[in-house]
């Protein structure tokens, strides 16, 4: 029995602090790697550049991203760290099936090593079907629209509002004009800010990182700028596209950054899409892909794995349900689903992308490790005023 004032406050102090200090490092212990690898970003840049990584190859070069890189430096995943997951941005640097296979095995083997779970996110079939081949479970995350060059002619009724942004942008005095965010005029780059700005103000959820770009991954030579410009100079449109690379050259761009001025002119997104398509097609290129958005999915089944059941690789139903429901729940926030279809209209090719992981006992982290980062810089304000925005939307869209 403690007598006395100090006795008392060592009585429960002192304990209070053993075990606070027990649970920060068990936590710490938890979530930081055991190792880390020392590999050069330059090389993984290289090796994107020389092998490719898919149409979200280039995104494996931005500011955030962790590199592995195979001892026989033919393969690389770009990956972040966090929630004791190791998660993978889209598909390995790798030149076919058999590198593919051996970038999985790497990596798995990697992560092992140093602590952390592996998971795969946002890559293509070739990578899922080389994952789903060592057992690994599989669930569709999001789709992608890509648009083939090659045949690609705006005729028809399918294309008409296509074809109407392209004849009105004449009557209206809007121009297409490429650069990139270093060569731009400041002018530009001061209205490209502000068009930013009121976009993200528009969200109920602070800006997204991740698989999302802003303007830190614009800022990047290899990063084209294709602007909506009137005679007057006003910017009422910015898109960013990326290089896709295969076999040392590029052979198709990818939508990333997709921005339209407050109260602009309305159709400057569509414009600015089919001008990129049109000159695209005209340098020769493959394929424009239009990116997807999380947690957009038309519903339709996975190429390669239907009729798989869930002990060969397939994600239980439950799984797709639960995604659809949050999709259905965070579009009043963010509009992914709103976003995807605002791409039909262009009658893309849809392709997958998946989340892949062998521990089913890790998805709760792993959703964890996804949130952290898209969300990196999440307060306890923000996350209150986003809970807030979103229980007021669902309201709303259960009035209507």
């Amino acid at each position: 029995e403690p007598i006395g004032p100090l006795a008392s406050l060592s009585a429960w102090f002192f304990p209070i602090l053993a075990w606070i200090a027990a649970v920060a490092c068990t936590w710490a212990a938890m979530t930081k790697p055991a190792i880390t690898p020392s590999v050069n970003h330059e090389d993984l840049i290289a090796l994107v550049r020389a092998r490719g990584a898919g149409t979200l190859g280039w995104m494996l070069t931005w500011p955030g991203n962790e590199a592995w890189i195979a001892e026989d430096r033919r393969t690389g995943f770009a990956y972040r760290a966090g929630s004791g997951v190791a998660l993978t941005l889209g598909d390995p640097a790798a030149a076919g099936p058999e590198d593919t296979r051996a970038a999985v095995e790497g990596f798995t083997a990697f992560a092992s090593e140093a602590g952390l779970v592996p998971a795969l996110y946002s890559v293509h079939e070739p990578t899922m079907l080389a994952a789903r081949e060592q057992g690994w479970t599989v669930l569709q995350v999001a789709e992608e629209a890509v648009i083939d060059l090659p045949d690609l002619v705006f005729r028809g009724k399918a294309f008409q509002d296509v074809r109407t942004a392209l004849n009105h942008s004449r009557r209206e005095g809007i121009t297409a004009e490429w650069t990139t965010w270093r060569t731009a005029p400041e002018g530009r780059r001061d209205q490209i800010r502000a068009i930013s700005q009121g976009w993200v103000g528009e969200k109920a959820l602070p800006e997204m990182g991740f698989t999302l770009g802003g303007l830190r991954e614009i800022d990047d030579d290899d990063t084209r700028l294709l602007l909506a410009v009137d005679e007057s100079g006003t910017v009422h449109a910015v898109t960013s596209w990326m290089p896709v690379h295969r076999g040392g050259k590029v052979v198709g761009l990818t939508l990333d950054v997709m921005r339209r001025r407050e109260g602009g002119w309305r159709p400057a997104i569509e414009f600015l899409i089919a001008r990129a398509a049109q000159d695209a097609q005209a340098r020769g290129l493959e394929m424009l892909s239009l990116s997807g958005a999380p947690l957009a999915r038309s519903g339709g089944e996975a190429p390669g794995a239907g009729g798989v059941d869930a002990t060969q690789g397939e994600a239980p139903g439950f799984l797709d349900t639960v995604l659809d429901l949050a999709g259905d729940s965070i579009e009043p926030l963010y509009g992914f689903q709103s976003l995807a279809q605002s791409k039909y209209k262009f009658h893309p090719l849809h392709q997958g992308w998946y989340l892949l992981y062998d521990d089913e006992l890790a998805l709760g982290a792993i959703a964890l490790a996804v949130v952290g980062c898209y969300l990196p810089q999440l307060s306890a304000a923000e996350a209150a005023t986003t809970a807030k925005a979103w229980v007021n939307a669902l309201r709303a869209r259960r009035q209507d």
